[in-house]
C-alpha cells in the first residue's frame, strides 16, 4: 500500500528531472501530475472528489480515453523505475519522506541534480518521456491534443513569468 502511494511522487520527480535536461527542456513533454490526475481519476481527497478537477478535466476524456491514460501512466512510471539505481531510489524515497514531513524540502531540481544520473540514464528517460508523448497522441482526439498544447503554453507562460520575478 505505500508503495503506491510514494509512485506517484517519485513519478513527479522523475517527470522534473527529464525536464530539466537541457536538450529535453525544449521537448514537448506531458507534465507527469496531470498524468497522475488522470490516474486517480475519482478517487477522494479530504471529502472532495478529484472528478471534474484539473487539467486533464478540460479535455474531457471519455472512460475509455482515462483507462488507457492510466494504464500508459503505469508503464511509463515502471520503465522509469527501471532506469535508476538502488540508490537513486533510495535518495528519491528519502527527499519525498522530507517532503511529507515539511523538513528542508528540496526543490525538484535539486532532487533530481541529488542523483546524478549518467549520460545514459538521462537520454533513457528521454526516450521513454518521449514514447509517452507518442502513445499519448495516438488516446487523445485532434481538439484534446490542441487543447492540451494551450494548456502547456499557459503553464509554461506561468512558469516563465514566476522564475522572471
Amino acid at each position: 500500500m505505500m508503495k503506491i502511494k510514494l509512485m506517484p511522487l517519485l513519478a513527479s520527480v522523475v517527470t522534473v528531472g527529464v525536464l530539466a535536461v537541457p536538450f529535453v527542456a525544449n521537448a514537448s513533454t506531458i507534465n507527469h501530475e496531470q498524468m497522475l490526475l488522470a490516474q486517480r481519476g475519482e478517487r477522494q481527497t479530504q471529502g472532495n472528489t478529484r472528478k471534474n478537477r484539473g487539467p486533464w478535466a478540460k479535455l474531457n476524456l471519455s472512460e475509455t480515453q482515462k483507462q488507457q491514460m492510466r494504464e500508459l501512466h503505469k508503464e511509463t512510471r515502471e520503465k522509469v523505475q527501471g532506469v535508476f539505481t538502488d540508490e537513486q531510489k533510495a535518495k528519491l524515497k528519502a527527499a519525498r519522506e522530507q517532503g511529507r514531513q515539511g523538513q528542508n524540502r528540496l526543490s525538484r531540481k535539486d532532487v533530481m541534480a541529488s542523483l546524478n544520473l549518467t549520460e545514459d540514464q538521462k537520454a533513457k528517460l528521454k526516450l521513454i518521456r518521449q514514447e509517452q508523448k507518442v502513445k499519448m497522441d495516438g488516446i487523445l482526439s485532434d481538439d484534446q491534443k490542441a487543447q492540451l498544447e494551450q494548456m502547456r503554453s499557459s503553464r509554461k507562460q506561468g512558469w516563465q513569468q514566476r522564475n522572471s520575478r
